[in-house]
């Protein structure tokens, strides 16, 4: 079966495709906002399969880390390549998105508080 698509749909479907990320102009003014930006740039992080990775971390006022995160989850179902492999592409990610662009008031607000973030690797399709 064929499908057809209007030119208004391949146009919308256009614009959906490249949309910009919500709101990156204006620093974020609450946590909604911030960890929306924050995921939305993180997407990059390409983990290899069957990888979940959590860091704990806490942020400036300035929305620049404060100090190393640290990893308080890792689950690895491959070899020590693709745990390498993962490590560097979280740590780019990371470099890439930061400091978040944060209001004055919450960086106030969040400013050393503790955090947490989960990255997921794709998962292997079960054999049946």
């Amino acid at each position: 079966m064929k499908f057809r698509f209007a030119p208004v749909t391949l146009a919308a479907l256009a614009l959906v495709s490249f949309a910009p990320a919500p709101a990156l102009s204006s620093p974020a003014n609450t946590l909604i906002e911030m960890w929306s930006q924050f995921r939305y740039c993180l997407r990059s992080a390409r983990l290899e399969n069957g990888v979940d990775l959590t860091l704990r971390f806490s942020f400036k006022r300035d929305g620049s880390l404060n100090g190393e995160p640290k990893v308080s989850y890792f689950n690895l179902r491959g070899d020590a390549e693709a745990e390498r492999r993962s490590a560097e592409a979280v740590s780019r990610a990371l470099d890439h998105c930061l400091p978040v662009s944060i209001s004055d008031a919450l960086g106030s607000a969040i400013a050393g508080r503790p955090m947490w973030i989960r990255f997921h690797g794709q998962r292997k399709d079960r054999e049946t």
